[in-house]
């Protein structure tokens, strides 16, 4: 995503108002993301499952939280799980889907 667009796409939304770029973001992404795909675990989780490398595959969206940013059903391992965008990427490098998901992780990290 180039930054004049990223900054016209969240320019009306409070800076102080993460929630509310958040469920932006979702509603970006629910239009445009490819689903499913697969993805990989791109940071490592103190808790839980999963292990950054693992492939998991996306299946849907949950929502927002105001601490993971925007939540995703994945399925691993034959168990879904509820997982934070910001820490998964899209393994096809060459999709769409990557550039979104590395724009949004991104964004989330820098915020």
């Amino acid at each position: 995503m180039q930054i004049e667009f990223l900054n016209t796409f969240l320019q009306d939304i409070d800076e102080d108002d993460e929630l509310e770029a958040f469920e932006t973001w979702q509603e970006y992404l629910e239009a445009h993301l490819k689903l499913p795909f697969e993805a990989v675990v791109s940071e490592s989780q103190e808790r839980g499952p999963l292990h950054a490398g693992d492939l998991v595959k996306v299946i849907g969206f949950e929502g927002v939280e105001d601490i993971y940013g925007v939540l995703v059903n994945i399925k691993a391992r034959g168990n879904t799980y509820v997982f934070p965008l910001c820490d998964l990427q899209a393994s096809n490098e060459k999709s769409a889907n990557f550039i979104m998901t590395d724009d949004y992780a991104v964004w989330f990290a820098n915020r």
